[in-house]
């Protein structure tokens, strides 16, 4: 059976609001700008009313993200009165017959809930019914802080989810440039085993990457130091000492 009242409505609705709200940032793809549209859709449905949310940018690297559904006049009342707090302003009755209307007359009843995490402010959500309409109750107004908060955390771990695959990004890139080299470039261990082989090494020597790993690398190119005559060089004491383990750990060859 349906909810006939309002509250109830609210209470039968809330639990699919926060499912669909908490699947909004999931997804590699789109999620964080998912997230406020998503909020807009199901506080709409939540309170019977209008709803606008303001997600605030991390400087430059992220701009500010806005989803609404009010009307244009109503939205910049509300982000003009969202702009001056950080907490949530009590539920205003309806203001039709004032003797000193302002911007906020064209609403009907409405409050601002803040979207906090970590103590700092994240963004904000306001919302509105239609003059006319029943004022928010304390179990209205409870309900869209349990909306807030779960948008905070899903706004979180959005970001998260971004930041690791942008530095996924750059570690793969970083990875594969050793391979776009033209010179060959060899990582060896401090036993002269080899740990990467660019595809430059593949081409001058002509092994190929999965057969050069784990071999040693002077028996793999069985290299030998000449004189200019072509008599071999006797040791040279500086190599030598770069090739001490005890003093480099990890030595590479660049041919």
């Amino acid at each position: 059976m349906a909810p006939d009242h309002p509250h109830q409505m609210v209470a039968a609705v809330l639990p699919h609001a926060l499912l669909r709200i908490a699947a909004s940032g999931l997804g590699t793809h789109g999620g964080l700008t998912r997230i406020p549209a998503v909020v807009v859709a199901q506080v709409s449905r939540l309170i019977d009313g209008s709803a606008t949310v303001w997600i605030l940018g991390r400087g430059s690297d992220e701009a500010p993200l806005t989803a609404s559904n009010h009307t244009p006049a109503a939205r910049t009342a509300l982000q003009d009165q969202a702009a001056s707090t950080d907490t949530s302003i009590p539920a205003r009755p309806d203001l039709t017959g004032a003797t000193q209307p302002t911007a906020l007359d064209i609403l009907g009843p409405y409050t601002l809930i803040p979207v906090t995490g970590d103590n700092h402010r994240l963004g904000m959500i306001a919302v509105s019914r239609d003059p006319g309409h029943p004022p928010f109750t304390p179990g209205d107004v409870g309900a869209l802080h349990t909306v807030a908060d779960l948008c905070a955390v899903v706004l979180q771990q959005a970001r998260m989810l971004n930041d690791s695959l942008i530095a996924l990004e750059e570690l793969r890139t970083q990875v594969e440039q050793p391979s776009q080299v033209s010179d060959a470039l060899i990582v060896c261990d401090p036993t002269m085993r080899i740990l990467n082989w660019n595809t430059g090494a593949e081409r001058i020597y002509g092994y190929p990457h999965s057969e050069a790993l784990g071999c040693d690398l002077f028996a793999l190119l069985a290299t030998h130091r000449l004189e200019p005559d072509g008599q071999p060089s006797p040791n040279d004491p500086l190599l030598d000492a770069t090739l001490d383990e005890d003093r480099l750990g990890s030595w590479g060859h660049r041919g």
